[in-house]
Formats: C-alpha cells, structure tokens, sequence
C-alpha cells in the first residue's frame, strides 16, 4: 500500500473513531492495536498487511468507513482529509436531525423517493458538502484549509458566476 493511501485511509478510521457514536469496542481496541504496531513503519508491503486488517477487524462494523475505490483523489491529500472530516461532521449532524417530517419533506433529487433512515439523509448531505468543498477548492474559493474548530471558510459564489 503506497504510504498517500495509508495516511489518507488512516485518517478517515481515526476521524471515524473520534466521531462515532459507538462506545468503544473491541474492534476500536484492535484497530488501535494495529496502529500501534504501525507507528514508524515505512515499508508499503507491511502497512499494506495492517490495512488488510485493519480493514477486515472494521468491516464488521456498520458504520466504519471504507476505502476509495477508482481513481487517485484530484485534491492534494491535506484538502482530501480536511474534506472528509467535514463531510463526517455534516453527516452527522444531518442524521441527528432526521425525523419524520424531514423524511416526509425533504427529498432526493428527482424528489421520486424518500430517504430511508437518518444514515441515508446524513450521507446525501454529507455527499453534498464534498462536491461544494471541492469545487470551490477548484475554483479557488476555499484554500483547502480548516479553522481551529474544524470549519473550512468558503467564499460565495459572486452572482455573475451564479448565473452562468
């Protein structure tokens, strides 16, 4: 495993342990076991091994989050972290506020079905806040950066840019 991906998909298992909503589990105890014996490793065949099972010890768990499949990502790996913590907080906070008048209101777009649970509602909005964070990383208006709180500072759209 190339040491890019190692770091990228470690940080998203230590945000998903810092935010998750489960108690500690038997699972967070290996996984951190794991990362323990990882510390200082630069081979990429043996960080490749750990994140086999690292990987397979969170599989179990519902919501542990998975490795990017496809394409390399197009953000350098600082702003690719930044995003992902942002979208674990908006998924979380949109899940929290999931109930049955948002399920009844608030729909898909296509407006052709309904969210099925508050999970589905949190990664629709989550999935919402990557696409805005990396276009406006694109286009310049964000620095990719987050603030001692965790908030990134994106600029507005100006209304000539809007309207196009």
């Amino acid at each position: 495993m190339k040491m890019n991906n190692w770091n990228i998909n470690i940080q998203r298992v230590l945000e998903w342990m810092k935010t998750t909503k489960n108690d500690i589990t038997q699972e967070m105890v290996a996984i951190n076991a794991i990362l323990s014996l990882a510390e200082g490793v630069t081979d990429e065949d043996i960080l490749g091994t750990y994140w086999v099972s690292i990987r397979s010890i969170g599989g179990s768990v519902e919501d542990f989050p998975k490795a990017k499949v496809g394409h390399a990502p197009s953000l350098p790996e600082e702003v690719y972290l930044n995003v992902d913590s942002v979208m674990n907080h908006i998924g979380s906070v949109f899940a929290s506020a999931f109930d049955e008048v948002v399920a009844q209101v608030i729909l898909p777009r296509g407006q052709t079905s309904r969210y099925e649970d508050s999970a589905d509602f949190g990664d629709a909005m989550a999935d919402k806040a990557k696409s805005l964070l990396e276009k406006a990383f694109k286009a310049g208006r964000w620095d990719g950066t987050l603030n001692d709180k965790g908030v990134p500072s994106v600029a507005l759209v100006e209304k000539e840019e809007a309207s196009e």
